[in-house]
C-alpha cells in the first residue's frame, strides 16, 4: 500500500522553526559552506558558481547526485559538458551560449549555461542561520543575490535578488539546475496543469523539437512512462519544457517505497515554467532527473541565435523570487 504523503498545507500547520546553522569547512582544497539542523544537511561550494553539492538527510539519502572525481570548474565561458555536472547550479542570464539583441548590449555574446555557473560568488553574509552569496555579471550589468535559510526542520528556502545597475530594462532567463539522484520505481509527480510538453533535446528521433506531447506519455513507438525514471527498457535522455505556466508552482520526487519525498516549491510570479531534464542511462549511462523553475518558456530554435526571454529587470531595478525544497520521510519507512 502507498504511504501518505503529507500536503503542503498539512506540513505547513505542523512545521517547526528549525535551529539550523552555517559552518565554513573544507573538502580537500576546497572551501565549503555546510548547514544543518539535525534532519537535513546542505554543502554550499561558493568558489564553484555557489554550487549547491549535497543535499541529504539524516535517514542517509543523498538528493543531489554526485559526481566522480573532485570537484572542479572548468573556467568562464566554457561549455557546461566540460565541468562539474554534480549538484545545484543557477543559470543565468540565459540558457545556451547566444547573443543579446536589446539595446545597447546588441551582439555581446553570452556564454553556454549562462554566466554565473562559472563565476566564483561572494559571501556577504554568514550568520548562524542563514548563508548570503552573490555575484557580478561580466557581459551584463547586475548583481544575483542568493541567500540559503534552513526555515523548518525538514524544508531549505533559497531567496534570490536580481540588481541591474544600468539604467536600461536589461533582458534575462534564470533556471534553476539541481541535477536529483533518483532510483528506479521512484516517481515524479506534478500538478494537474502539467499536460502538454515540448522537447528541447531528446536521444529520440520520433520526440521532434517544438512538437507538442502528452505527459507523461508520449505518444512514440517506445511507450514511455517518464514520470518513472529507471524503468524504461531502452536508454533515453530528454530535455522538455511544458507549454504553459504551472500556476500551482510545485514538482515532487517520490521514492519507490514511498517513505520519502522531495518536494520544489517556487514563486510563479517570476518564475511560472517548468522544465524537465530525464536521464534513464541515455546521457553517460547515468540516472537522474533535474527539475528546473524558470523564468521563461525555452524556444531552442531561437535560443541558439540571441537571448530569446520576455522577461526583463527594469533601470536600476530590482527583482526577487524564491525556491523552496521540502524533504519528508515517513515514520516506520527504511
Amino acid at each position: 500500500m502507498m504511504r501518505h504523503i503529507p500536503s503542503y498545507l498539512e506540513r505547513k500547520k505542523s512545521k517547526r522553526r528549525s535551529e539550523g546553522y552555517f559552518n565554513w569547512d573544507t573538502i580537500g582544497q576546497t572551501q565549503v559552506w555546510v548547514g544543518e539542523n539535525g534532519y537535513l544537511k546542505v554543502v554550499v561550494v561558493p568558489s564553484l558558481g555557489g554550487k549547491i553539492v549535497s543535499l541529504s538527510t539524516v535517514n542517509g539519502r543523498e538528493w543531489l547526485y554526485p559526481a566522480n572525481g573532485h570537484m572542479e570548474n572548468s573556467g568562464y565561458d566554457s561549455m557546461v559538458e566540460m565541468g562539474d555536472a554534480r549538484g545545484w547550479d543557477e543559470l543565468f542570464p540565459n540558457l545556451d551560449a547566444c547573443h543579446v539583441d536589446k539595446f545597447p548590449w546588441q551582439g555581446v555574446i553570452l556564454p553556454d549555461h549562462g554566466e554565473v555557473r562559472s563565476l566564483p560568488w561572494q559571501v556577504q553574509e554568514a550568520r548562524a542561520e542563514e548563508l548570503v552569496l552573490s555575484v557580478h555579471g561580466v557581459r551584463l550589468p547586475y548583481t544575483l543575490t542568493r541567500s540559503l535559510r534552513l526555515v523548518a526542520e525538514d524544508t531549505l528556502r533559497l531567496e534570490y535578488i536580481l540588481e541591474n545597475h544600468s539604467p536600461f530594462d536589461m533582458p534575462y532567463f534564470w533556471s534553476a539546475h539541481p541535477l536529483w539522484t533518483v532510483r528506479p520505481g521512484d516517481r515524479i509527480e506534478l500538478p494537474d496543469s502539467a499536460q502538454q510538453f515540448r522537447v528541447a533535446h531528446s536521444t529520440d528521433s520520433e520526440l521532434l523539437p517544438e512538437t507538442v506531447f502528452r505527459w507523461p506519455n508520449p505518444e512514440t513507438t517506445e511507450k514511455y512512462h517518464l514520470d518513472k525514471p529507471g524503468c524504461s527498457l531502452k536508454p533515453y535522455a530528454h530535455k522538455i519544457y511544458f507549454v504553459n505556466p504551472i500556476p500551482e508552482g510545485w514538482a515532487r520526487i517520490v521514492t519507490a517505497d514511498g517513505g520519502e519525498s522531495l518536494e520544489l516549491r517556487y514563486d510563479t510570479q517570476y518564475c511560472p515554467y517548468l522544465v524537465l531534464w530525464l536521464n534513464d542511462k541515455g546521457w553517460n549511462n547515468h540516472l537522474n532527473v533535474s527539475i528546473q523553475p524558470a523564468s521563461g518558456m525555452l524556444n531552442p530554435i531561437q535560443s541558439a541565435r540571441k537571448l530569446w526571454t520576455s522577461t526583463n529587470v527594469p533601470g536600476f531595478g530590482k527583482v526577487s523570487w524564491w525556491v523552496e525544497i521540502t524533504v519528508v520521510h515517513q515514520s516506520g519507512s527504511t
